[in-house]
């Protein structure tokens, strides 16, 4: 019986968790994902310097996933300039939700954007 990556182990499997959401994401949405991931928790700006593009690439795939309910707001810091910012971090309920379906076969194949 193979086991498969569950909310209480998804950050232990980076790697088998990837895989298997790798092929439902666009290539711009996982690189967000990817490094939000890898941060943790991070606001736009954060993310945007870890992936050396645009911050309006950062903001429109990073809204994208939170439509998608896989990245969550969590708080807000204050920037360089006393302006709040807000801070994400991937949603592993819903990653999990995800990860089952996917499992089960119950998903389309490209993970999209629901329709609220």
């Amino acid at each position: 019986m193979t086991s498969e990556p569950t909310l209480f182990d998804a950050k232990e499997n980076r790697n088998a968790v990837f895989a298997q959401i790798q092929d439902r994401l666009s290539a711009s949405r996982m690189r967000v994902f990817n490094a939000l991931f890898e941060l943790g928790r991070a606001t736009d700006q954060q993310i945007k310097e870890k992936l050396g593009v645009e911050i309006n690439i950062v903001t429109g795939r990073r809204r994208e996933l939170c439509e998608m309910k896989l990245v969550k707001n969590v708080g807000e810091e204050i920037g360089p300039y006393r302006q709040p910012r807000t801070v994400w971090e991937i949603d592993y309920t819903q990653l999990t939700y995800f990860l089952n379906q996917i499992k089960r076969g119950t998903h389309d194949k490209k993970l999209s954007v629901s329709e609220g």
